[in-house]
C-alpha cells in the first residue's frame, strides 16, 4: 500500500526504508485498520521499501513538532475507547497529516521479589514524561517483520540484573536459543565495569533468569512489500496518539533474590542512559490506575539501591548526569519541567497494565487487593507439569497424596483468578519439587521451566537448603535430553503397572534417604 504522508519529510530525517535502515526503524504509516474479534484486537498494516521511514532517534521530534495538536486530542480519545474495550466497531485510520510510527516493541517486567510482586519501569525524563516500561524501536527491516524480536531484545538492551552480595549477574535466556551478544548489551556492560570496578561487573557470575512470557489476545498482520504476510499472535497491541506510536507489548514476569540491584542498559550514540529504575508493587499499582503521580516502592539507580531517598532528587541528579555527559542534544529539563504531572505513567505503560488486566482477570477492573498469605498454606512438594502430561501428574498426586504429603497440584490446589501469585507464593514455601513429562520437550514448556528455574534459582541463591530434593518424573525422556540444570538430579521413571512401587521410590527421594547423589530409578 502506497503511505501517503502530506508532512514535510527532510530527508535527513525521513527516507524510504530501503535507504533507512540503521539503528533506529520505523516505518511512517498514513492508512491502517484494527478490528475486533472477540476479546481480541486485530492489526492490519501495509508497507514496503519505500515507506517514509524515521530512521534517527531526533527524528521523531522532528515529526512531532508538525502533528495538530487537537488532532491528537480527538485521535487519542478514539483510541482508548478502542483499546479498552469500550466499543467493538472496526477502527480504520487515513489521514496523511497525522502518521503512526510503527516499529516499537516493549516489555512490562513483572519482578517476584522477597515473596512479592513488582513492575519495573523506567524514568523518562523526556516527552512523554513518567514511568515507562523496556520499549524502543526496530534495527532492521527483519525486526519490523518480527516485533516479538524486538520486544526480547529491547528487555535484555534496558534491564541489567546483578545481585553484589553473591557476585552474580542474571541473564535472559532467548526463546530461540542462545544468539550472539548484541553491541549495545558488550556497550552497556563495559560501561557499567568502568562505573563499578571494585564489584568486577564482567566477572560475576551469570545466572540464568527465570522467565516467563504471558501472552495477550491480540494480532498483527504485517503486509509487506505487496504479497509478503507475516502474522503476530499472543501479543497486546498498543497505539497511543500523544507519541504518535503502534507498539507490539508483551509482559515478562521473572523471579530474583531479595538483594538484587537493577540497573539501565539502554545505550544511545555509545552512552548509557543510566535512567532510574522503579519497582513498584503490583497490587497497590493496580489500585492506583488513573491516578497521576506514582512513587516507586523500590528506586534503583546509578548501581545503588536508593530506596529510602527523595525522588524528585535521585531524579534530578540523574537528569544533571545525562547533561554532564552530553547524551542528548538538548536540554531533557525543560521538556520535564514542562510536563504538568512529573511522576504519571507514560502513555504506553498506562496503555499496556490496564489491558493486562483484562486479560489476567477477564475484567477491566482493578484487581481486589491483595489477599494475606494463609500460612496453613505451606506445601511439602511443588507439581510442576504441562497440560500434556495432565494424566501422568495426577497419578503422581494421588501417589503423593495417600503417603501423606501437602501438594500443590494446581488442578486441584488453585482456586483464584490471581494464578501468577498464587503459584509464586507456593513455590516459595515448597519443600521438594517434583517436575512431570513424559517426553523431554514437556520440560521445556514456558510454564513448566519458569517453575523450575525459580525453584533451582532458590537454591543456587541459598534461599532453599542447597540438599532441597528435586525429582524428574518421566516415561521416556533420558537424562542427556533434560535442560542442563535438570539432568543433575534425581530422574524416575514411571511405571504405570506399579504406581505403587514407584511411589515408594519417590517418597525416598523426597525424604533424602535413598542418595545424597542424582540417582536414577
Amino acid at each position: 500500500m502506497l503511505q501517503n504522508i502530506s508532512l514535510n519529510q527532510n530527508p535527513a530525517f525521513v527516507r524510504p526504508l530501503g535507504q533507512a535502515q540503521n539503528e533506529f526503524l520505523q516505518v511512517l504509516l498514513s492508512h491502517f485498520e484494527v478490528r475486533c474479534e472477540e476479546q481480541s484486537l486485530v492489526l492490519d498494516v501495509d508497507f514496503d521499501y519505500e515507506t517514509p521511514t524515521i530512521w534517527l532517534r531526533r527524528s521523531k521530534n522532528y515529526i512531532q513538532d508538525q502533528l495538530d495538536p487537537s488532532r491528537t486530542a480527538s485521535v487519542r480519545t478514539s483510541l482508548r475507547r478502542l483499546l479498552l474495550g469500550r466499543t467493538r466497531e472496526t477502527f480504520p485510520y487515513a489521514d496523511p497529516s497525522f502518521p503512526f510510527r510503527f516499529g516499537n516493541g516493549g516489555a512490562l517486567p513483572v519482578i517476584r521479589l522477597a515473596g512479592e510482586d513488582y513492575y519495573c519501569l523506567f524514568y523518562r525524563g523526556v516527552h512523554p514524561v513518567g514511568w515507562n516500561i523496556a520499549n524502543g524501536g526496530a534495527e532492521s527491516t527483519a525486526e519490523l517483520l518480527d516485533p516479538l524480536a524486538t520486544i526480547e531484545r529491547e528487555l535484555r538492551e534496558e534491564l541489567l540484573i546483578f545481585d553484589p552480595e553473591e557476585r552474580s549477574r542474571y541473564v535472559f535466556d532467548w526463546s530461540e536459543g542462545r544468539r550472539m551478544d548484541h553491541p549495545d548489551f558488550v556497550v552497556a556492560r563495559a560501561i557499567w565495569q568502568q562505573m563499578f570496578r571494585e564489584r568486577d561487573f564482567n566477572h560475576l557470575r551469570e545466572l540464568t533468569i527465570p522467565l516467563k512470557w504471558l501472552s495477550g489476545r491480540d494480532r498483527v498482520r504485517i503486509r509487506f512489500d505487496g504479497d509478503t504476510l507475516v502474522e503476530v499472535r499472543d501479543c497486546f497491541l498498543n497505539i497511543n496518539a500523544e507519541d504518535f506510536g503502534i507498539e507490539i507489548d508483551r509482559v515478562a514476569k521473572m523471579s530474583v533474590g531479595p538483594k538484587t540491584i537493577f540497573c539501565d542498559g539502554e545505550v544511545v550514540r555509545g552512552k548509557l542512559l543510566n535512567r532510574p529504575v522503579g519497582l513498584f508493587r503490583v497490587q497497590n499499582f493496580n489500585a492506583a490506575i488513573g491516578e497521576k503521580e506514582f512513587s516507586p516502592d523500590r528506586l534503583f539507580w546509578n548501581g545503588r539501591d536508593r530506596t529510602g531517598d527523595d525522588l524528585e532528587k535521585v531524579v534530578l541528579e540523574s537528569m544533571d548526569d545525562l547533561s554532564r555527559r552530553n547524551v542528548f542534544a538538548f536540554d531533557t529539563r525543560c521538556e520535564r519541567d514542562s510536563a504538568e504531572f512529573k511522576f504519571d505513567l507514560c502513555p504506553v505503560t498506562d496503555i499496556l497494565v490496564r489491558r493486562y488486566l483484562q486479560v489476567d482477570d477477564g475484567t477491566s477492573a482493578p484487581w481486589p487487593p491483595a489477599p494475606r498469605r494463609d500460612q496453613s498454606q505451606q506445601f511439602d512438594v511443588f507439581l510442576s507439569f504441562n497440560s500434556e502430561c495432565r494424566d501422568l501428574a495426577r497419578e503422581v498426586f494421588d501417589v503423593l497424596r495417600r503417603k501423606g504429603r501437602r501438594v500443590f497440584f494446581s488442578d486441584e490446589t488453585l482456586h483464584q483468578a490471581d494464578f501468577g501469585r498464587a503459584i509464586d507464593d507456593a513455590l516459595e514455601t515448597a519443600k521438594a519439587l517434583v517436575v512431570v513429562g513424559s517426553q523431554a520437550e514437556h520440560f521445556k514448556r514456558r510454564w513448566v521451566e519458569y517453575e523450575w528455574r525459580t525453584f533451582h534459582q532458590d537454591i543456587l541463591n541459598y534461599h532453599k537448603p542447597e540438599n532441597t530434593p528435586v525429582v524428574i518424573v518421566t516415561q521416556e525422556a533420558d537424562r542427556d535430553s533434560l535442560p542442563r540444570p535438570l539432568a543433575h538430579r534425581h530422574l524416575l521413571r514411571w511405571d504405570p503397572s506399579s504406581p505403587e512401587t514407584v511411589g515408594r521410590r519417590l517418597e525416598e527421594f523426597l525424604r533424602g534417604s535413598a542418595t545424597t547423589r542424582p540417582a536414577e530409578a
